[in-house]
């Protein structure tokens, strides 16, 4: 008596509508955190945040009044820059 014939398995092929595309980055939740939290090591080492980007979680308003820029103008600076205005209001 011959073996029963294996069945194949024919997998449905993946489609690009069937993919979940990201989110585009301004429908993403933007999270911000006060000064205040980014400035007390015990907050911001418990959320996981890398010390140096610490600056780069201010809300966009907070941001503009404590650097006197966006975000853009600063992260356009030199290094040594952004590191002395960081001291300034103790994000370095």
């Amino acid at each position: 008596k011959p073996a029963p014939a294996e069945e194949k398995v024919v997998e449905k092929p993946v489609l690009a509508e069937d993919v979940e595309k990201p989110t585009p980055a301004e429908e993403r939740p933007v999270v911000s955190y006060a000064l205040e939290q980014l400035t007390d090591p015990e907050i911001w080492k418990n959320l996981g945040i890398p010390p140096a980007a610490r600056e780069n979680l201010l809300d966009n308003a907070s941001f503009q009044k404590m650097f006197g820029m966006d975000k853009q103008a600063f992260a356009n600076l030199a290094k040594w820059k952004r590191d002395n205005l960081k001291k300034k209001v103790g994000l370095f």
